[in-house]
């Protein structure tokens, strides 16, 4: 499966082993078969799903199925929704300037905060929601799979894609929701915009660091980021995981 995920994402067994920090034998052997993932080390497995962003559960028994993109933006008011060679679009409001961030995706509802242009030409800001069980109707087994919703066009920056999905960005650090259930607390995941591999997964409680695979500098100036904008975080991913 591991073979089959790398592939997907264009990822190399090297660059894995580098972001990781697991030997390079080590993961080839699983990518070919030579090793079982069931039999590596849970710190091992832990290192794997939090870079490849899924449950450690998931790499274990081999659930993993393709995650499919799908992008949403805008163009005027036409809603613009992109998947593999797909595209669907539909008017929205007359108002409608465009997409800020999602806060959460639930059974197949977007909750997503959007700008709006008001009668007296100012632009403000307000949560509407985008029911893809209605929008996708053809495409029923892509809401049934395994999906992803990415703000933007498919050629849009990574760096675009963070900025707009954040909590919010202070430093050049990204401040994103973040779930696990199996770590208990509020949890974000602090990434930097200009190298967005660099992330970290942070308690705000007590912020205690759960994963973090950014250097030390970086990793305190996030530290320092999510300090001065506690309260205002706290706030924020208390609103998101209201609807999870």
């Amino acid at each position: 499966m591991l073979k089959e995920l790398l592939e997907e994402r264009g990822i190399s067994v090297y660059k894995l082993s580098k972001e990781t920090g697991i030997a390079y034998s080590t993961i080839n052997d699983i990518v070919i078969d030579k090793t079982d993932i069931k039999n590596v080390s849970s710190n091992m497995l832990y290192r794997l799903s939090k870079y490849l962003e899924m449950s450690m559960e998931q790499l274990y028994e081999n659930s993993y199925e393709a995650v499919v993109s799908i992008y949403l933006y805008n163009k005027g008011r036409g809603i613009v929704l992109r998947f593999n060679n797909e595209r669907v679009q539909y008017l929205g409001p007359k108002n409608l300037v465009g997409f800020h961030r999602i806060n959460v995706v639930k059974g197949g509802v977007i909750y997503v905060d959007c700008y709006y242009r008001g009668d007296d030409n100012v632009i403000y800001s307000e949560e509407d929601y985008i029911d893809l069980n209605d929008v996708l109707s053809n495409y029923q087994h892509i809401i049934n799979g395994r999906y992803r919703i990415v703000l933007g066009e498919p050629n849009s920056s990574t760096r675009q894609r963070i900025i707009n999905e954040a909590l919010l960005v202070s430093d050049n650090i990204a401040i994103l929701n973040y779930k696990d259930e199996n770590i208990p607390g509020r949890l974000v995941q602090v990434v930097s915009v200009a190298r967005p591999k660099s992330k970290s997964i942070i308690r705000v409680d007590d912020l205690s660091v759960v994963y973090s695979n950014m250097s030390e500098n970086m990793l305190q100036r996030s530290l320092k980021a999510l300090s001065r904008n506690m309260e205002e975080i706290k706030l924020e991913v208390d609103e998101v995981n209201k609807y999870a």
